[in-house]
C-alpha cells in the first residue's frame, strides 16, 4: 500500500497511517492506485467512477462489519480472483473475467497490454468481498440437502456480472477449490464470514460432515 503523492506533499512527506486507513486502495481526491500491482500510478479519468463506486461499496462494509471483516474479506476474494485458478487449475468464469479486465485496462492505456493494473480487478474483488463478508450467503455456502449452497454460487455469479452463465455451471467443480475450502472449513464450526476462517485447523475434535452435494439438473431432477 502507498500513499497519494499529491496528499505527501500536503502533509510536508508525513505518511498516511495505513493502520487507520486500510481499505484506503485509492486516493479520489487526486486520482492516484495506491494498492499492490500498479500502485503509485494515476487513474485515467475513464476508470474513476467505477473505483469511485467500489471504494464506497468497501466503506460501507467496513462501517457494518468492521475494517478488520472487510480487510479480511477483501483479501479472501482477491486470493480467489487472482491467485487460486493459478494453483489449481481455471475456473469456467476466469476467462471471461480476465477479458474484462484487460479491456478496461486497454481502454485506459489505449493500447493492447499483457499487464494487468490491480485496479482493474478492484470491481469485481470489491463485490465479492461483500459477498463473502455477508453471514447470509456465508451461511448458504455450506451444502445442505435443501440445496441452500445451489443460490449462494448462482449470487456469485451475478456479483460478478457473469449471470449470464448460469445454464453452464453444470458442476460445483467449476468453481475451483473453493467448495471443498468451504466445506472442509464448515466442518470445524466454520463460515466465510467468520474471522477464523483460514487459521489452522484444530489439531483436537473430531469435524462434522459435511456432505459433498453438486448442482448438477440430474441432481435436482431426482430431488424433484
Amino acid at each position: 500500500m502507498l500513499d497519494c503523492p499529491q496528499c505527501l506533499l500536503r502533509r510536508d512527506g508525513a505518511f498516511i497511517d495505513t493502520r487507520l486507513f486500510p481499505l484506503r486502495m485509492a486516493c479520489l481526491r487526486h486520482g492516484y492506485w495506491l494498492y499492490r500491482d500498479g500502485a503509485g500510478s494515476r487513474l485515467s479519468p475513464g476508470i474513476v467512477p467505477e473505483i469511485t463506486r467500489a471504494q464506497k461499496r468497501l466503506g460501507r462494509l467496513a462501517a457494518h462489519y468492521g475494517a478488520d471483516a472487510a480487510v479480511r474479506a477483501y483479501d479472501l476474494a482477491r486470493y480467489y480472483l487472482r491467485d487460486d485458478w493459478r494453483e489449481n487449475g481455471s475456473p469456467f468464469w476466469e476467462s471471461a473475467l480476465a477479458d474484462r479486465w484487460y479491456q478496461r485496462a486497454e481502454v485506459v492505456a489505449s493500447t493492447t497490454t499483457s499487464w494487468l493494473p490491480w485496479w482493474a480487478v478492484h470491481p469485481e474483488c470489491t463485490a465479492l468481498a461483500v459477498m463473502f463478508a455477508n453471514p447470509y450467503w456465508a451461511k448458504r455456502a455450506v451444502p445442505e440437502p435443501d440445496r441452500r449452497h445451489r443460490l449462494f454460487y448462482q449470487h456469485m455469479l451475478a456479483v460478478l456480472g457473469i449471470d449470464d452463465w448460469t445454464r453452464r455451471t453444470a458442476s460445483i467443480r467449476g468453481f475451483g477449490s473453493l467448495p471443498e475450502e468451504i466445506r472442509e472449513q464448515a466442518s470445524w464450526g466454520r463460515l466465510l464470514s467468520d474471522p477464523e476462517w483460514g487459521s489452522p485447523l484444530p489439531s483436537h475434535g473430531t469435524p462434522r460432515k459435511v456432505p459433498f452435494i453438486d448442482i448438477t439438473d440430474a441432481y435436482e431432477r431426482s430431488v424433484a
